[in-house]
């Protein structure tokens, strides 16, 4: 089986809130080598991927190909306001992937409110 998907680390990133350490990614070769465009098509091919959200999606498989790049921050610290996938049909899912025990620190204002 594979991780991807699941909960948390595997589910994605979301760049609305998000740190970047400019210094260490300018340095690090590893990820420099992935901005070939081959890289990227490779990625989008390997998980079968549609883009729709530009280098949130990007930077998504990078994370699922290249983990050690990558340092996701607590779920307290990007609480989205967003319920466009709070449905009937769905609300199973939402429960398991919107379920943050700590104390909120960051709200991100996205999608419907």
């Amino acid at each position: 089986g594979t991780m991807v998907g699941r909960q948390w680390r595997w589910q994605g990133f979301n760049t609305g809130v998000v740190l970047y350490n400019l210094a260490r990614m300018r340095a690090s070769k590893e990820y420099n080598q992935q901005f070939a465009g081959i890289k990227m098509l490779e990625m989008v091919e390997k998980y079968e991927m549609e883009s729709t959200l530009a280098e949130q999606d990007w930077f998504t498989l990078l994370g699922w190909e290249k983990p050690d790049l990558f340092h996701p921050l607590p779920c307290e610290y990007n609480v989205q306001t967003d319920m466009e996938y709070k449905t009937r049909q769905l609300i199973n899912l939402w429960e398991k992937y919107r379920d943050c025990q700590g104390i909120t620190k960051i709200i991100h204002f996205n999608g419907s409110i």
